[in-house]
């Protein structure tokens, strides 16, 4: 059973592309055949040949499929693994009768992306989930077919604690890109709320940087502020847990696979949570709650600067939930989930 895994024709890298990289490692590691696919030019393919994975452009695969170039590339005992933003991409599976496993990597895009007049239900497709609040929206409200969920991992030797200096300044990384409008209410407000305050804030950037650029950047705050919505499964908070940050701000509803309210009484999800092995890792809001954010964001600064106890907790089960996101853990995952379509086949 092999997997054609096909990478969307994207601007550039982003962290949805290069878990769909980490799979097919995973399955490579797993002694499973894998073809990687895309555009020449798709973000990442290059360096994943140099690798040594199997490449063939998108084009092949397609024209193949369709039979204006001779026998199909694709086989019925493929799978044509997708990304959910691209349904088009289905194309030269349903052409080879091959299946195709769409990764729900953000709840929002599942329906989005359809074309007018296009119904999941009514194509022979299976969906794969990037965490367990995308597969409850997948199989509880979209009633859709769900093989399991394969969550991104995180690199433990990239993203890690450092010594933080409070001294001068309490430092609180964002991102612009993450609903930019709302995180520089939030910083206005938490910054009004805090004149006067020793050491100051210093509002951190995170914006064109390469992942190591990010993780220094990380490792050196003591703070990030969480500001996207809507999300699969979001990747800068739970860095930013493995670098040792207090995450404040938003879930996009996904965050809920990993993310658990520090304290008693504030907002928690309408989906009943899974059961993990850490606790309260970090303070959050209903998304676009722009006045919780801030009181939490200032309540969060003065737990550093304190040095409170709570801070210490805090970050502790931050760790040990970044922990629970290994490449380990990943390729068990993978392999349950790929066995389960491999006995599916037979």
């Amino acid at each position: 059973m092999r997997t054609v895994v096909a990478i969307p024709p994207m601007p550039r890298m982003t962290g949805g592309i290069a878990v769909f990289y980490q799979i097919a490692a995973r399955l490579r590691e797993l002694g499973r055949e894998v073809v990687l696919t895309g555009d020449a030019d798709a973000p990442g393919l290059k360096e994943q040949a140099d690798d040594g994975f199997a490449v063939l452009p998108w084009d092949a695969v397609w024209d193949a499929a369709s039979g204006r170039k001779g026998a199909p590339f694709l086989r019925e005992t493929d799978i044509l693994f997708i990304a959910e933003g691209w349904p088009n991409m289905m194309a030269p599976a349903l052409a080879a009768k091959a299946r195709t496993l769409v990764y729900a990597q953000n709840w929002a895009y599942v329906f989005s992306a359809l074309p007018e007049g296009a119904s999941w239900d009514k194509l022979p497709a299976t969906f794969l989930a990037v965490s367990h609040p995308v597969a409850r929206f997948v199989e509880d409200m979209a009633k859709l077919p769900l093989a399991g969920v394969v969550r991104p991992a995180i690199d433990g030797s990239r993203f890690r604690p450092e010594p933080r200096d409070t001294a001068k300044t309490v430092r609180i990384a964002w991102m612009p890109r993450k609903n930019k409008a709302l995180a520089e209410q939030i910083m206005q407000i938490a910054g009004a709320m805090d004149k006067g305050g020793k050491p100051r804030l210093e509002w951190v950037e995170i914006r064109n940087m390469t992942p190591g650029e990010v993780a220094q950047t990380l490792a050196s705050c003591h703070i990030f502020l969480a500001t996207g919505f809507p999300e699969g499964c979001p990747l800068p908070p739970l860095e930013a847990m493995a670098s040792g940050c207090l995450v404040v701000g938003f879930s996009g509803f996904g965050g809920w696979d990993y993310m658990r309210q520090a304290e008693p009484g504030r907002y928690t999800p309408r989906i009943e949570p899974r059961p993990v092995p850490w606790t309260g890792n970090g303070l959050f809001a209903a998304d676009g709650d722009v006045v919780e954010a801030s009181f939490l964001l200032a309540h969060a600064v003065r737990l550093v600067r304190e040095n409170a106890p709570e801070y210490a907790a805090i970050r502790g089960q931050a760790l040990k939930t970044a922990a629970g996101y290994s490449a380990g853990a990943q390729r068990e995952e993978v392999r349950a989930v790929w066995d389960a379509l491999e006995k599916q086949r037979s």
